[in-house]
Parts: structure tokens; C-alpha cells; sequence
């Protein structure tokens, strides 16, 4: 028995120097430790575990090598995933607002979306923008006050770019279009616009067509642009759209109103002509804002046609504008009020993106289902998925760092016998490691939030501002964590049963594991609480805390302990940081699905994002004007089933 002893002494000193002082110190340690183990406490008998030593090689320089540079690999792929989300971060920023509303990195935004494209193709792109910063643009805007574009397309822009300079200066300009143009009314609509005068809306209505040249060109703009793939490339051409200048429709109606107020309907044909001009003949040529304001401008106006003309006894024509009114008041009352400054929350406001709920004001139920908002809604927590990944890697890279530290900084003799007796850990220990620490937390999130409705993906992300999901995510990884060091702690148990190794007090962690992972169902239920859900998550998260205090309270006890009782915490320090290394990587290997996923989100959705029609609205806002033009024009026609306000 004493010459297998000593035998199991020189195996598991082998990555010490032979005749050196710190190999004394190991040895007289290892007795003592065997001269107090129990064998019938461990899986292995002292001869077993010997063979186990004397087929292993212990290079402590090569592993540690392996090791630094696996976790240099990581750091490297971390470093630049974050430069990436950092960028991406940036374009993400003029909608949900994570460095400031304030913050816009609006010339980084004109330089990625004009990338590739040559001077005159940026002074298109961005001729109508907002604050614009380009020195093309700046140019052409100096240049037409000298010389008026031929062009009408130009000279339109010319004049929007020119709405807050001289009056006299934007009649010239207009009067210079309708003799470009003689055929369009829509110049005159704008030189009543600008001279206040209304008899030239009433000579635009005679004009064979009145039609905005900017539908079109914003229409090309968009297909130079191209189809986003993204949500940060969605977001950013929203905002694109939203700096887009337009007309504002709601000015010129005034005219018409004040108009027909005066009781000057001399021409009775000529004006409902008009009238029907302004509700099915004019396309979409603004922002969803100006759109709307036309749609009230509807109301007003067929309140004041509907009552000119029932006075008079026809109606006929009195009851079609009743009709036209009822719809318009059935959308209104459907919408909560278009915009209203603080709509009531609803369901479909729960199901829908960030950037669908942020204009839920204007949207109107009946023109969608709840169908529609699943692509959006799926986008975002696709994205917010890839980024709670790469937060949940970078924290485990920083929890293997922490462990090399820990395991580097100890003295040498109970280094270099750890690296000795690392080779009694087997790969059945390394598999249920895998299974139980990074396998289980990664199928039991996944399960949770994919295929249960305690994932909360059926509600949008922003709807309580992020929190179930970061909760959640906050949970798997506090369970991994767990059961990383759990079944480490397990597994040196049985292995290191040999030399007496004891792992005092393991249900503690398994019941910390337990607590970390129903925290993450828990958190769910928040989704089928019909009030108080904000207090619900805020007292919530205090379950988490106790996991997290039980970790805290691990790696303090490992790093306080005395050199004399290190041996337990320099091992399982060696052996969490491939652990947490190979953690991390299993996150980061989601990344591209999850970037694959949510471009197939993002193709998909026809509600968030911005409109390829031309009519600087979100496509969610065109489906619902057209849905309008459909039912007032059924109004009009007598074929709507509306019920009709009595005459």
C-alpha cells in the first residue's frame, strides 16, 4: 500500500520540477490529504486512480497556453460583435433611442445610405431632406435662387426647400411651375397656398390632373435605397422617410372651407367636382400626419357641403355627404381620435412593434389583423435576443478571465499539483458539465420563451420597456452559472474523493439552481396579468437576487480563502474556464441564426416599415388610408352598409 502511495505522490507531482522546494511543499500537502481520506467515499480506488495519472501527461504550459488562447479568440470575436452592435446601435438610435434622442449621427446616417453612389445620384437622394448636410445639396440650394430649375420635379423641391424664405420669392417660383406645367393644377393649389387667395383652388380643379411630383421621386428614392433587410436598416430608412419634406394639405382645404362657408356656391356642380377631386382624385402626396389632417379636412368639408346643400332641399347629394361622414366618424371612433396625444393602450397596441405602437394613434383597427404585427413584433425580439447574447457572452468572458486570475494567482506548489491531478477529471465529467451547464439553461430558456406563452413574444418588446426579456435572459444565464459550478463542485467531489476532497454543502447550489431557473417561467406570468404588471416584475426580480447573491457569496469565498485551504478553489477555477469559455461560445454560435431570423422577420412585415409607394407614410399608415379611400368611395357610390344618420 505504501509503494501505491507513493507511486500516486510522484504521478500527481509531475508538473512540478523534480528536487525543487515548491515540489516538497506539494508532496508533504498530498500525504497529508491521503493520510485522511476515506476510499470507500470516492469513485475511484487509490491503484485506479494511479493508472488514470500515469496515462495522463500533464502540461501545464501547453494548457495553459490553449487556454489563453481560447479565451484571446473570444475576447477577439466579442470585441468586434460589440464595434458591430455599436454601429448598429447607432442606426437603431433616431427610433427607440438607446444613446439619446438627442444623439442622431445623422452624417453617418447619409454617408452608409449614399454609399457607392456618385454626386449627382446623393443630390437626388437627399435634394428633399431635412437638414441635410451635404455639400451637393448645400450647392444646389444656393444655385436656384440665381436660376429657377426647368425641371418641375426640381423646381417643386426648390420651393418646399424655400418655405420659410421670401413669400414673394416662393409666387414666382410657383407662377414659373404652372407655366411649365399648364395642364396641372396642382401648381395652383400651391400658389393659393402661398399668395392666400382662393380663387386659384378652385382654377386647379379644372386642370386635367393635379398631381405632386413628389410621390414619385420619393417612390424612386426608395428603390435606390433598396428593400431593407434589417431592423436597424429599417428604422434608419423610416427615419429617412420622416426627414422627407411635404406639403401640408390641411393649409390648402382652408380655402374650400372659408369658400363654402361664405354661402358662395354659385356653381354647385363645380364645387362638388371639387369636392370629389380632394377625397378620391388626389393621391397620397404627404406624411401620414398631413394625411390625416386631410382626412379631418374630409369631415369638415362634407359637414359644410352636406348642410349647403340639404338647406336647399337636394338630398340626394345631402345624404351622400351624411354617408361620407358616418365613415369618417366610424374610423375616428376605431382609431381613439386621430391625433390624439395620448390614445388608450389596446390589444393590438400590445401585439404590435415599437414602431407600430409609437403610431398607434393613427392606426385603424379593421384594416388589419392581429396576424399582421407578428413579423414586426418577432423582428424585435429577434434582435433583442442576439443582443442579450452577446451580453450573456461577454459576462461569461468575464467570469473566465476572473477564474484564470484566480487559478494563476495562487502559490506555486498547489498550482502545479492541481495541474497533476487534473487528469483524474474524466470525459464522462466533462459531458455531464456540458449537459447540465450549458445544454439544459440554453433547451430550458429556449423552451420557455419559444414555445410557451410565458416567453411574452405574443406582446411587443418595448411594451414594458424590455424587462420581461431582459429578466428572463438575466435568469438562464444565472442558472448556467449555477449549474456550471454545481456540477463541477459534483463532479471534483468523486473524482478527488481519493485525497480526501469533500464538496460540503451541494443542495444549497442545486436549490440556487432550482430558484435561478423557475425564475424564468415566473417572470412570464407578468404577460397574462391584466393590471399592476410594472410592480409584478420590479418585486419579481428580488427571486433573482437570491441566485445572485449565492454567486457573489461563491466567488467571495474563493477568492478570500487562505492559501492553505486554495486547493478546492484553484481547481475548480482551472476547470471553469474552458467551462465558461465553452458557454460563451455556444451563445455566440446563435448569432447568425438569430441574424437570420430576424432579416426573414423583417422581410416579412408589412406594417412597420416605410412605404414603397412614395407617400412618406409607414406601410401600416398606407394600408389604412387605402382602406379609407375604399369605404368613402362606397359611401359616395350609395353601395356602403353603413348605417346613414337620419336626414
Amino acid at each position: 500500500m505504501a509503494e501505491l502511495r507513493f507511486r500516486f505522490i510522484e504521478l500527481a507531482l509531475r508538473a512540478l520540477g523534480p528536487g525543487s522546494p515548491s515540489r516538497e511543499l506539494a508532496r508533504g500537502e498530498l500525504m497529508d490529504r491521503l493520510a485522511h481520506a476515506d476510499p470507500a467515499a470516492a469513485d475511484d480506488t487509490l491503484e485506479m486512480a494511479s493508472a488514470r495519472l500515469e496515462r495522463g501527461n500533464p502540461r501545464p504550459l501547453r494548457q495553459a497556453a490553449l487556454i489563453f488562447s481560447g479565451l484571446l479568440a473570444l475576447l477577439g470575436i466579442l470585441s468586434m460583435l460589440w464595434t458591430d452592435a455599436y454601429a448598429e446601435i447607432k442606426q437603431l438610435n433616431p427610433h427607440y433611442g438607446f444613446l439619446g434622442h438627442k444623439v442622431r449621427h445623422q452624417k453617418e446616417m447619409e454617408e452608409r445610405l449614399s454609399r457607392g453612389m456618385d454626386s449627382e445620384q446623393r443630390l437626388f437622394l437627399f435634394a428633399n431632406t431635412r437638414y441635410a448636410d451635404l455639400p451637393e445639396v448645400l450647392e444646389w440650394q444656393q444655385s436656384f435662387e440665381q436660376e429657377m430649375p426647368s425641371d418641375p420635379a426640381w423646381l417643386e423641391e426648390a420651393i418646399l426647400t424655400s418655405e420659410s424664405r421670401d413669400r414673394l420669392l416662393l409666387e414666382r417660383l410657383d407662377k414659373f411651375g404652372a407655366s411649365l406645367e399648364p395642364d396641372n393644377g396642382f401648381w395652383d393649389l400651391l400658389v393659393a397656398l402661398h399668395s392666400k387667395e382662393s380663387s386659384p383652388f378652385f382654377e386647379a380643379f379644372t386642370k386635367p390632373r393635379v398631381e405632386s411630383h413628389l410621390p414619385a421621386r420619393t417612390k424612386l428614392r426608395m428603390e435606390m435605397l433598396g428593400t431593407p433587410r434589417t431592423l436597424a436598416e429599417q428604422v434608419e430608412q423610416g427615419f429617412f422617410v420622416f426627414r422627407q419634406r411635404s406639403w401640408p394639405p390641411q393649409e390648402i382645404s382652408k380655402h374650400y372651407i372659408d369658400y363654402t362657408r361664405a354661402d358662395n356656391l354659385e356653381a354647385w356642380a363645380e364645387s362638388k367636382k371639387i369636392w370629389e377631386s380632394w377625397a378620391f382624385r388626389l393621391q397620397p402626396w404627404g406624411s401620414r400626419d398631413t394625411e390625416i389632417h386631410k382626412l379631418l379636412d374630409l369631415d369638415r368639408m362634407a359637414m359644410v357641403m352636406g348642410g349647403h346643400r340639404g338647406g336647399r332641399g337636394q338630398w340626394v347629394d345631402a345624404e351622400r355627404f351624411k354617408r361620407v361622414r358616418a365613415v369618417v366618424s366610424r374610423f375616428r371612433a376605431l382609431s381613439h381620435g386621430f391625433g390624439t396625444a395620448s390614445p388608450p393602450v389596446t390589444d393590438f397596441r400590445r401585439e404590435a412593434s415599437s414602431i407600430v405602437r409609437n403610431n398607434a394613434d393613427q392606426a385603424l383597427p379593421g384594416t388589419f389583423t392581429a396576424a399582421d404585427f407578428t413579423p414586426g413584433r418577432l423582428a424585435e425580439h429577434a434582435v433583442s435576443d442576439r443582443y442579450m447574447a452577446v451580453c450573456g457572452a461577454s459576462l461569461l468572458a468575464f467570469f473566465a478571465l476572473a477564474a484564470a486570475f484566480e487559478g494563476w494567482r495562487r502559490l506555486l506548489p498547489r498550482r502545479g499539483l492541481a495541474a497533476g491531478l487534473l487528469p483524474l477529471f474524466r470525459p464522462a465529467d466533462v459531458a455531464w458539465t456540458f449537459c447540465l451547464g450549458v445544454l439544459l439553461p440554453f433547451a430550458w430558456h429556449l423552451g420557455i420563451t419559444r414555445f410557451t406563452p410565458l416567453g411574452c413574444r405574443h406582446i411587443g418588446l418595448m411594451e414594458w420597456d424590455m424587462m420581461p426579456a431582459m429578466q428572463q435572459a438575466a435568469g438562464s444565464l444565472a442558472f448556467s452559472v449555477c449549474m456550471l459550478q454545481q456540477t463541477l463542485r459534483w463532479r471534483l467531489a468523486r473524482r478527488m474523493g481519493v485525497i480526501g476532497l469533500r464538496s460540503p454543502l451541494l443542495w444549497v447550489g442545486w436549490v440556487m439552481a432550482a430558484v435561478a431557473a423557475l425564475f424564468v417561467p415566473l417572470i412570464g406570468i407578468v404577460g397574462m396579468l391584466t393590471r399592476h404588471q410594472e410592480p409584478f416584475l420590479v418585486l419579481g426580480s428580488s427571486m433573482l437576487g437570491i441566485p445572485l447573491l449565492w454567486i457573489v457569496w461563491r466567488a467571495g469565498i474563493t477568492a478570500v480563502q487562505p492559501q492553505e485551504t486554495s486547493f478546492e478553489g484553484i481547481l475548480l477555477s482551472r476547470l471553469l474556464v474552458p467551462a465558461y469559455t465553452v458557454a460563451a461560445a455556444v451563445l455566440l454560435l446563435a448569432v447568425p441564426s438569430l441574424q437570420r431570423e430576424e432579416q426573414a422577420w423583417v422581410a416579412r412585415d408589412h406594417m412597420s416599415g416605410p412605404a414603397r409607394d412614395g407617400s412618406l407614410m409607414l406601410q401600416m399608415d398606407a394600408h389604412a388610408l387605402a382602406s379609407v379611400r375604399a369605404a368613402l368611395a362606397e359611401a359616395w357610390q350609395g353601395t356602403s352598409t353603413d348605417p346613414l344618420p337620419a336626414p
